[in-house]
């Protein structure tokens, strides 16, 4: 065994004393910062979270975080919904990178809703999409609340399924009902030093734009109402020449068969109805952003309709 010398004892009474060298410092050092002019400061958040869903956990219709008495409010208008009720106290990425920047964007509340309430765990197809008549009428009596004036009401769905017929009315609907409620003026999207575009997704910016500081823009309601409706002329016109030409092609390879002269019409109009049923189920089961031919002859979602089944009202703290 080897025996210890004189100077392993001197190299262990030095490093003994070298941690004591820096843990006087460590101690001393809040002392010379006073000293410096500049003081200790102890900074807590608070975060009050509640959440609103359907009972199944099927439907989120709001999440809200609120964490300071001053400052604005905003309900920003996202896609749809990743967290079920329960599951408030979570928060997902787009939901990050928002809180990342409500102190640059002056609020105190944040209130998310979507334009669908239906729960994804990842991006649905367009066949998971239908109409969410409950969901806009719940939005709507947020728009009908006391103090709705003093809120920022922030569009934030990105830019995907622009040729999607059924979110297309979605958003016409909404941004009319805000529109017929005098609330235009309130309207506004996220931009940043470094991106000016309109309605851009908090996820797309966080991912592109975390560094930069965000702000707000007004959002030019009118002029995409306007392109919206243009966009569901083309959509339908093309539903309904593709559905015509479809028809066309079927009737013209059926010339062949037989038909009794009695009978003749009434099956012709039958081999019709046929055709453009089948031709609608294969559009509509597409995954693609096409929606059936005949819905474009629906009307918008009526609006005043009173929600059901929302019963759930989570509430959680973080500190």
């Amino acid at each position: 065994m080897r025996s210890i010398s004189e100077n392993d004892i001197a190299g262990s009474s030095k490093n003994i004393e070298a941690q004591e060298t820096v843990a006087r410092i460590l101690r001393a050092l809040p002392l010379f910062l006073c000293r410096k002019g500049q003081k200790m400061v102890t900074e807590t958040f608070r975060m009050d979270i509640s959440a609103v869903g359907s009972d199944d956990g099927i439907n989120t219709y709001e999440i809200r975080r609120k964490w300071a008495e001053k400052g604005k409010k905003a309900l920003v208008i996202e896609l749809y919904p990743t967290l079920t009720a329960d599951q408030c106290g979570n928060m997902d990425v787009s939901t990050m990178h928002l809180m990342n920047h409500v102190q640059e964007l002056g609020w105190g509340e944040v209130r998310i809703v979507n334009l669908y309430s239906k729960v994804f765990s990842e991006k649905p197809t367009v066949s998971q999409l239908s109409e969410d008549d409950n969901n806009l009428s719940y939005i709507e009596e947020i728009l009908e609340e006391q103090d709705i004036g003093g809120y920022d009401i922030v569009v934030a769905w990105g830019n995907t399924l622009i040729s999607h017929r059924q979110t297309i009315q979605a958003k016409t609907d909404l941004l009319t009902m805000i529109k017929d409620k005098g609330l235009a003026k309130q309207v506004k999207c996220i931009v940043t030093n470094n991106l000016k575009a309109d309605g851009v997704h908090p996820l797309y910016l966080g991912l592109r734009y975390s560094k930069d500081v965000w702000s707000l823009q007004p959002f030019p309601l009118e002029k995409v109402l306007n392109e919206l409706e243009s966009t569901e002329k083309k959509a339908s016109a093309r539903s309904s020449k593709k559905a015509s030409e479809e028809e066309k092609g079927a009737v013209s390879g059926d010339s062949n068969v037989t038909v009794p002269a009695a009978n003749g019409e009434k099956a012709l109009g039958d081999r019709k109805e046929a055709v453009c049923s089948e031709n609608d189920e294969k559009v509509s089961d597409r995954n693609t952003e096409a929606v059936p031919a005949d819905s474009s002859e629906k009307a918008s979602t009526e609006i005043g309709k009173k929600r059901k089944g929302v019963k759930r009202d989570v509430s959680a703290d973080k500190k």
